[in-house]
C-alpha cells in the first residue's frame, strides 16, 4: 500500500515523474562516464603498445636510454659539463661583484632588492 502512495524508494520511482527523470539522467551520465573511461583506456593501451614496439624495435628515446650505453655516457657527460659551466659562471659573477668597475652596480642592485623585499613585507 505504501508503494502505491509513493512512499519509499520504489514508490518514489513509480509515482514521482521528476524523480524518475532525474534517475534516468543520472543513469545516462554514468553510462557516458563509463564510455569515456573505456575510450581513454583504449587510447592509453595503444600508447603503451606503441612505446613497447619502439623499445623492442630499437627506436625512440626510451630505447636509447635503456639500451644504448654510449648515449647514457654522453648524456651524463653533458650534464656534468652543464654543472661545471654553471659553477664557473657563478664564480665569475661573484668575482665581478668585487671588481671595482662593477662594485657600485651590484651594490645598487642589492639596495633595490632590499627595498623591494621590505615594501613587499609591509604590503603583506
Amino acid at each position: 500500500m505504501d508503494v502505491k502512495n509513493g512512499k519509499g524508494s520504489l514508490g518514489a520511482i513509480l509515482t514521482d515523474t521528476s524523480f524518475a527523470q532525474n534517475l534516468n539522467e543520472a543513469i545516462l551520465k554514468i553510462k557516458a562516464v563509463g564510455d569515456e573511461a573505456d575510450s581513454l583506456a583504449g587510447e592509453i593501451s595503444n600508447m603503451v603498445a606503441g612505446i613497447q614496439q619502439d623499445v623492442n624495435n630499437g627506436k625512440g628515446t626510451v630505447n636509447a636510454l635503456l639500451k644504448d650505453s654510449m648515449m647514457v655516457k654522453k648524456l651524463n657527460a653533458s650534464l656534468d659539463n652543464i654543472l661545471k659551466g654553471t659553477d664557473g659562471f657563478n664564480q665569475k659573477m661573484e668575482a665581478l661583484k668585487h671588481n671595482f668597475l662593477f662594485r657600485n652596480y651590484f651594490r645598487k642592485q642589492e639596495k633595490q632588492k632590499k627595498k623591494t623585499s621590505t615594501s613587499n613585507t609591509v604590503l603583506k
